[in-house]
């Protein structure tokens, strides 16, 4: 029994042993991505330096809200099709007014930022959705784009504007009949 035990005890701390070094590894990647994230890499240099500017200062800048990228939670099934229609929208900058986007453009000025699109909550509109509704019936139909994301429903009329008259689609060949 005292071997059987042993034997029992030493696969356990094996396996202890195995969990603690990928609870240590993903520990790793998790910080390396959130540093990633606070970083904003992978931005244009322009929209990156704004993001910088309101997250060091958030209190005075708490109108800024962030790159329509950051807003999206997008199915892994439909990444390749939202990145694509969304091309350089992604970096466009989400404010709450018009006026939040008129005096970060008044900060570029003097720091010398290049262009950067504003996008102020008060100011888009959604525009007009797909009214077709035969369209939905079409073989290979998935889906319209912002409807097939997650966000917060106080940007819906940010992301409408963006995606709400880009239909999804299983395949190229489906695409071309509808």
């Amino acid at each position: 029994n005292k071997s059987e035990l042993t034997k029992a005890k030493e696969e356990q701390e094996k396996a202890l042993n195995f969990y603690e070094q990928n609870y240590t590894q993903t520990e790793r990647q998790l910080k390396w991505l959130e540093h990633i994230k606070e970083e904003h890499e992978g931005y244009f240099g322009s929209v990156k330096q704004v993001l910088n500017i309101a997250a060091a200062d958030a209190k005075r800048w708490q109108g800024i809200i962030g790159a329509v990228g950051e807003l999206l939670e997008v199915p892994k099934k439909y990444e390749t099709a939202i990145v694509t229609a969304l091309g350089s929208s992604m970096q466009y900058i989400v404010t709450e007014s018009e006026k939040d986007a008129k005096d970060m453009i008044a900060i570029m000025k003097q720091k010398g930022i290049a262009r950067v699109t504003f996008l102020p909550k008060d100011t888009v509109s959604s525009g007009v959705g797909i009214r077709e509704e035969a369209v939905r019936k079409e073989r290979g139909f998935l889906g319209i784009a912002n409807e097939l994301l997650a966000y917060d429903k106080a940007y819906s009329h940010i992301i409408s504007s963006l995606l709400g008259r880009i239909i999804i689609v299983d395949s190229i060949e489906n695409a071309s009949v509808i």
